[in-house]
C-alpha cells in the first residue's frame, strides 16, 4: 500500500491512524505502524492518536498506543495532552495509568490563548471532577498551583471562573467545537461541596485573589446556590 494513501486526510484532516484511534481499531494501527506511519501523527486540531483514545475513553487502546511508543505530553493545537482530555471526561483510571507512565500533569493547556492557561488539576476543578483530582494530589500536585488570571483550582469548582469573567479585549477565547467544554454549563449549576471539602481539607488557601482581586469565599458568594457560601462562612473563612 503506497505511504500516500496511509497518510491521506478526510475533509476533517484527521488521518487513518485517528480514524481507527476513535474506533478502536488497534491491529490497524499496529498494521499502520509497521509500515512506517508515526504514531504521534497529528490530525485534526494537532490531536494524535492517543488524544483520540482517552477522548473515545477506550482504556486498552491507551495502553497499546503507549507500549506502542506514543508520547504522553505532546499537546494539541490549544495545548492540551492526554492527561488533560481524560481530565475533561473525568476518567481517572486513564489519568491514573498516564501518571504512572510519566505525563507531565504541570503542562498547561492554553485554548488558543494564554487568557485560559490551565493544569490539568484546573480543568478537573472546572469540570466537578473529584477523584481525578485526589488523583493529582496523591501524587504531589499542588493544592494551591496558580493557573489563568490567578485562579487556583477552589476558585474554579464553582464554575463561576470560565463563564463569568472576561477575558482581554480583542482576544478570541472560543474554543474549538471538539474542546468546547460542553459540561462546563452543569459544572456551574451543579455546587460540589465534596470537591470544595476536600480542597480545603488539603490545605488549600481560601485567601488567594485572583487576577480581578477576589478570593474563592468572594465567587462562592456570588453564585445563586449559597451553598459553598455558607460552607465558608462556617469555616471563618474569607468571603
Amino acid at each position: 500500500m503506497r505511504m500516500a494513501l496511509l497518510m491521506a486526510r478526510n475533509t476533517t484532516l484527521d488521518r487513518p491512524i485517528h480514524i481507527a484511534a476513535r474506533n478502536d481499531c488497534v491491529a490497524f494501527i499496529r498494521s499502520l505502524v509497521s509500515r512506517g506511519v508515526s504514531i504521534d501523527m497529528t490530525g485534526a486540531l494537532r490531536y494524535t492518536a492517543l488524544h483520540f483514545a482517552v477522548l473515545a475513553r477506550h482504556r486498552q487502546l491507551i495502553v497499546d498506543l503507549v507500549e506502542m511508543g506514543a508520547d504522553l505530553n505532546l499537546q494539541s493545537m490549544s495545548g492540551q495532552t492526554a492527561l488533560h482530555l481524560a481530565a475533561q471526561n473525568n476518567d481517572v483510571g486513564a489519568a491514573k495509568y498516564l501518571l504512572d507512565k510519566g505525563a507531565d500533569a504541570m503542562l498547561k493547556s492554553s485554548l488558543r490563548c494564554p487568557y485560559t492557561l490551565h493544569f490539568s488539576m484546573h480543568i478537573a476543578a472546572s469540570y466537578d471532577c473529584v477523584e481525578f483530582i485526589r488523583g493529582l494530589v496523591a501524587r504531589g500536585a499542588t493544592i494551591d498551583s496558580s493557573g489563568a488570571a490567578g485562579f487556583t483550582p477552589l476558585h474554579l469548582v464553582h464554575g463561576l471562573a470560565l463563564c463569568c469573567s472576561s477575558p482581554p479585549p480583542g482576544t478570541d477565547h472560543r474554543p474549538a467545537e471538539h474542546e468546547r467544554p460542553d459540561r462546563l454549563n452543569v459544572a456551574v449549576q451543579n455546587v460540589n461541596l465534596d470537591m470544595v471539602r476536600f480542597l480545603l481539607d488539603k490545605g488549600a488557601d481560601a485567601g488567594i485573589r485572583n487576577a480581578g482581586d477576589l478570593t474563592p469565599g468572594v465567587v462562592a458568594r456570588e453564585h445563586p446556590d449559597k451553598a459553598i457560601h455558607l460552607l465558608f462562612i462556617a469555616r471563618g473563612l474569607t468571603c
